[in-house]
């Protein structure tokens, strides 16, 4: 069955790559629409990593465990971004962390050996690939910045003005993980604020 691309898909192509509308076209046949329930793994730790995903909706959380078994949740991703783990995709390695849904997640996937197959079919696409990277490093800096300056109760407020999808989406206890803080002080800043 051909899949329908999103038009959100084909717009983020089309805005951060060189490729064309028709040669988004092309990616087709390569894409796999994957389902992923609340709680589901789309990587684990440890796991080499063979995909990558644009999703399309849900949110999904990376994540790391500590030296004492608490979970260090480490980027928040919402839709209309890619998922992968960055440093395993290009050093074809395990990855170093999980990725779960938080929310029912809807995924387009394309296996690593599909992306390879393209570099070389369509040389354009390297270029592509090499671009979404750097974007969704970009992105991963610019939103953690914020994690570096102020107080708990400032880093608070900018995630929920800047990020307020995320924060009705996401459970506070990943919210407090990834601003490091501890559930109990997420919540007393949150009676604060009332």
């Amino acid at each position: 069955m051909a899949i329908v691309f999103p038009e959100s898909f084909t717009q983020f192509l089309v805005r951060h790559t060189p490729l064309s509308r028709a040669e988004t076209e092309i990616l087709k046949p390569f894409l796999d629409v994957v389902c992923l329930g609340a709680d589901d793994y789309f990587l684990q730790a440890g796991s080499p990593v063979r995909k990558m995903a644009f999703l399309l909706s849900g949110v999904l959380r990376r994540f790391v465990f500590d030296e004492q078994g608490n979970k260090i949740v480490l980027q928040l991703i919402d839709e209309n971004h890619f998922v992968a783990d960055s440093e395993g995709f290009y050093q074809r390695t395990v990855s170093a962390s999980y990725v779960q849904a938080v929310t029912s997640c809807r995924l387009l996937v394309i296996p690593l050996s599909e992306i390879d197959r393209l570099r070389l079919l369509y040389p354009k696409f390297q270029t592509a690939i090499y671009l979404i990277g750097q974007k969704q490093l970009l992105e991963r800096i610019r939103h953690d910045e914020f994690l570096r300056i102020g107080t708990s109760s400032d880093q608070y407020h900018h995630f929920i003005t800047h990020f307020p999808e995320l924060a009705r989406r996401v459970p506070l206890q990943d919210i407090a993980s990834y601003l490091r803080i501890s559930p109990s002080s997420l919540s007393r800043i949150r009676r604060i604020k009332k």
